[in-house]
């Protein structure tokens, strides 16, 4: 049977979230930035702005590492204030899926796939490469066992459409697994809607 969610174990997280609200990048200020007439402008303003931001060894504004920083440690803070990170992991299976996409297409492709792979999903990053060469434990069961057959539909039909929708169709029924473990019907709620939004773009 699922367990149910006590909300009053998220108390806390919640107050430090809302109290960590204050400190975002406003929309006044995103504007500000759109509205830069040049790159170093842009990052300029953006450091002004407390985001801390990482730089190559040549001391340049490495700006896909940036973001990838920004999105691990808002994974990190929310992991380590939730009494049950594991009710939430459904909201970090999509990027399990990117990184499984990515490294099947660079596989074909013959490329590494290190620079298109997030570390916010369930499993490491660097375990979708693994999981291409048949190593794919670890993630979870639609995904998993898609793998193999995202790969055979491109080896048949050298779409790379045919792996986005195999392997989001497995994110999503993973997704909707984790949110009904959880015990929460919002959860369920939200699945079913991405799914819903999905399905109205497909067509």
């Amino acid at each position: 049977m699922a367990s149910r969610i006590d909300t009053t174990e998220y108390m806390y997280c919640s107050a430090r979230i809302r109290a960590m609200e204050g400190s975002l990048v406003s929309l006044d200020k995103m504007r500000a930035v759109a509205d830069s007439s040049t790159f170093s402008e842009a990052i300029n303003k953006i450091s002004e702005y407390g985001v801390e931001l990482v730089y190559s060894e040549d001391g340049e504004v490495d700006a896909e590492e940036s973001l990838q920083k920004i999105y691990t440690d808002a994974c990190e803070f929310i992991n380590s204030h939730v009494p049950h990170p594991e009710q939430l992991e459904f909201l970090r299976y999509p990027y399990d899926c990117n990184n499984l996409k990515a490294a099947i297409k660079c596989y074909f492709r013959g490329i590494s796939p290190d620079s298109m792979l997030y570390d916010c999903g369930v499993c490491p990053a660097d375990s979708a490469v693994a999981a291409v060469k048949g190593e794919a434990a670890g993630y979870p069961e639609f995904m998993s066992a898609a793998v193999s057959e995202a790969m055979e539909s491109y080896s048949k039909t050298k779409n790379p459409q045919n792996i986005d929708v195999i392997m989001d169709r497995a994110c999503y029924k993973d997704m909707l697994e984790c949110a009904r473990a959880s015990g929460c019907e919002f959860f369920v709620k939200l699945v079913r809607t991405k799914i819903d939004l999905t399905n109205i773009i497909s067509c």
